[in-house]
């Protein structure tokens, strides 16, 4: 749930972008804009990833639970893929809309069909 959440609502800063203009600076600076695209989507996959790692550290202490050395590496690259899947789906999601209200009830709704 705390890289679902972070990894979707951190791409409402591309809304927010947007209408302080800081986007459209963004968008004429000589790059691919798939480049900007994947850096904000990065961005915010590493944000979440660094989030699930940190709840993932208190989890034995939480949890009758026993995570072995060899499995910490495959868990962080399924935690990161999974941010990073939310995130780009934030993204398109948060692309198109011009208000953060908009991008709150779209989300809500994959998140009610989720659930």
């Amino acid at each position: 749930m705390i890289v679902l959440f972070t990894s979707i609502f951190a791409m409402m800063s591309v809304i927010e972008d947007r209408k302080e203009g800081f986007l459209l600076s963004v968008l004429v600076a000589p790059v691919h804009r798939s480049a900007i695209v994947l850096g904000k989507v990065l961005g915010g996959a590493t944000l979440a990833t660094i989030q699930g790692v940190i709840f993932l550290i208190f989890t034995p202490l939480l949890h009758d639970a026993h995570i072995g050395l060899g499995n910490i590496g495959p868990i962080v690259l399924t935690i990161f893929l999974v941010a990073f899947s939310l995130t780009a789906l934030g993204f398109a999601i948060a692309w198109p809309m011009d208000s953060p209200q908009a991008f709150h009830a779209i989300v809500n709704l994959f998140l009610i069909r989720s659930g």
